[in-house]
């Protein structure tokens, strides 16, 4: 289950934290491009190499449409 932590652990996701990680998920809560270009405050785009929710091209994609926003690459 990709939106478990614990998966190493062979903890099942709870529900709350199911529900919890498609809310953070949807269209609705998503930030979209053409608006992260008003951000005005020092940002910190984060992800990790293997990351399969948010992959280091997506990461390099809002860095880029975010002005002076820093990126770290996590391995």
């Amino acid at each position: 289950n990709l939106f478990n932590p614990f998966a190493d652990r062979g903890a099942p996701p709870s529900p709350e934290f199911s529900a919890r990680m498609a809310s953070l998920l949807s269209p609705q809560t998503l930030l979209p491009l053409e608006r992260a270009a008003a951000l005005s405050m020092p940002v910190l785009v984060l992800t990790g190499e293997d990351d399969p929710i948010f992959s280091p091209a997506s990461a390099k994609r809002l860095q880029a449409a975010i002005p002076g926003a820093a990126l770290a690459i996590l391995s």
